[in-house]
């Protein structure tokens, strides 16, 4: 996405937040603006709904997902009488579309809400609560004795109702750290540990080395120009957000203290490197504009390390076949949830109950779950290891994937499907996940309630998309720059944010009996 474009899509974004005149915009540069409205039923007479689906560039391909639509909406019309369109949605910059389509009237019966806070959607009233609706039509996932560990609407639940089902990965843990052609290290010199937990200090000395050695490269592929949030996580631990979003506020090592992530010396000192790498050459000089194939930089070996979960196998998964790229960590893994978004009914939907339905129908049949992550069987992938439970995609005389890949898709209880991945892949999981700390914590059940600061979340997340992309790739002089975020975030309101998060965190704390009143 080109740096104008993201430019024009705040403007708009903001002329919605400051005069709900969202009829009067006009959508630039989507396909959804050039569509005709929405058929209500299909050819057949059945109730057809319109599902978000999540695509990611440079990974997913859906040649043929008309073929697996079609698969879809034979299970679908036989047990619920409801025809399915799949709507493809890059999930980059998602938030902004969301918005502009809710807030033009689009119509959609399910959204995939993922990468940012559910929070948003619940403040504006852009999304439905859901107990009604599981009541009468989830059957399945409204019986609570079906749900995974109690996770499903965990995270989706505001004033004691819930707006989201989770989307469970079955990833039991997870960490970040820079990809790297195992090639490259050995050439290098440099010794690798898979279990160690790299610091910028010590990627300092790859880069340089690196550098010396390939001097027409970048060793950091530190990408910017579609960034939405910090990207400060992928390097360091800036501390817990208590399940919401990180502008809200963290609280670090169970201070109980609410403080700004973006204040912290952490924070700083990750910016300090980005800026010290950027002017000796290790990041690439374009980060911040650049809009084409990342994975093409890597094949040029233009950029050398690519930040990414740390979780085995991700970035075979990226690529779509098995590599020599190995990861370099850079923070502790931690066990998780296995939450990857949450499906959600929004306010323009037409058919809220059959939407439910869907829903219900995902969570109880897995040939549904299968065909909307992986496809058709035999066609799109093949189960290699029924022991582990182990599949691969079907590939073209390249080696790589054909017709249908989406590695990422995540769509309802994946901790029930079959996964991609080698034997080397799955005993490096297990390993991965049982050398993971607790993330267990004494804030474990509280839920932050954003409606009050509504707005002032609005603003400050504008000062941070406006910022964080040129202070993360070092691209800008710092300490001005730097000084002038912190300053934009207090007057978008950020100290109001973190003192309504202290004030809910320590009413919890005195309720749980963790705090005494004062």
């Amino acid at each position: 996405m080109s740096w104008g474009k993201r430019i024009l899509r705040s403007l708009l974004l903001l002329a919605f937040l400051g005069s709900l005149l969202w009829a009067a915009i006009s959508f630039s540069a989507q396909r959804l603006a050039e569509e005709t409205e929405p058929e209500s039923e299909s050819a057949s007479g059945v109730c057809r709904i319109r599902v978000t689906y999540p695509v990611y560039e440079d990974v997913t391909k859906i040649e043929d997902l008309p073929e697996v639509q079609e698969a879809i909406n034979d299970i679908t019309v036989e047990k619920i009488g409801v025809e399915v369109e799949l709507v493809p949605v890059d999930m980059s910059g998602i938030q902004d579309d969301y918005l502009l389509w809710l807030g033009r009237g689009e119509q959609f019966d399910l959204m995939l809400v993922r990468g940012q806070d559910i929070a948003t959607y619940i403040d504006k009233d852009l999304i439905l609560p859901l107990d009604s609706y599981l009541q009468r039509s989830a059957a399945h996932i409204g019986n609570k004795n079906n749900w995974t560990g109690g996770t499903l609407s965990r995270g989706a639940e505001m004033q004691g109702r819930i707006y989201g089902i989770a989307c469970l990965s079955g990833q039991e843990a997870n960490g970040y750290g820079l990809w790297i052609s195992g090639s490259l290290l050995t050439e290098s010199g440099f010794a690798y540990d898979p279990d160690h937990i790299y610091t910028l200090e010590e990627l300092d000395l790859l880069f340089a080395s690196l550098k010396e050695r390939y001097p027409d490269s970048y060793p950091l592929g530190q990408i910017t120009s579609g960034q939405m949030s910090s990207s400060a996580g992928y390097y360091t631990i800036l501390g817990d957000a208590l399940g919401r979003d990180i502008l809200t506020g963290v609280v670090q090592n169970e201070s109980d203290a609410v403080i700004n992530p973006f204040e912290t010396l952490e924070y700083y000192g990750f910016l300090t490197y980005m800026r010290q790498w950027y002017e000796e050459g290790y990041i690439y000089p374009d980060s911040v504009i650049y809009d084409a194939s990342v994975l093409e930089l890597l094949k040029e070996r233009r950029i050398l390390t690519f930040p990414a979960s740390s979780y085995p196998g991700t970035f075979s998964q990226i690529v779509g076949k098995e590599t020599d790229y190995v990861c370099l960590r850079t923070t502790e893994v931690s066990r998780q949830s296995g939450v990857d978004g949450y499906l959600t009914i929004p306010a323009t939907s037409r058919y809220p109950e059959q939407a439910a339905e869907f829903l219900d129908l995902l969570y109880s049949d897995r040939k549904l779950a299968y065909l909307l992550n992986y496809g058709i069987s035999g066609e799109h992938y093949e189960i290699t290891d029924w022991e582990r439970g182990l599949l691969e995609p079907v590939r073209d005389a390249d080696g790589n994937p054909e017709g249908f890949y989406n590695p990422f898709a995540r769509i309802g209880d994946i901790s029930k499907l079959y996964s991609f991945g080698t034997a080397v892949d799955d005993i490096m999981r297990n390993s991965y996940v049982a050398g993971a700390r607790n993330a267990s914590t004494r804030y474990s059940g509280f839920i932050y309630d954003t409606t009050s600061v509504s707005r002032q979340i609005d603003d400050v997340r504008e000062v941070i998309r406006e910022y964080t992309p040129i202070l993360e790739c070092g691209c800008v002089e710092l300490d001005a720059n730097y000084t002038t975020f912190l300053n934009r975030l207090r007057e978008a309101g950020i100290d109001e944010i973190l003192a309504d998060k202290q004030a809910q965190l320590d009413a919890w704390l005195i309720r749980q009996g963790l705090k005494s009143a004062m």
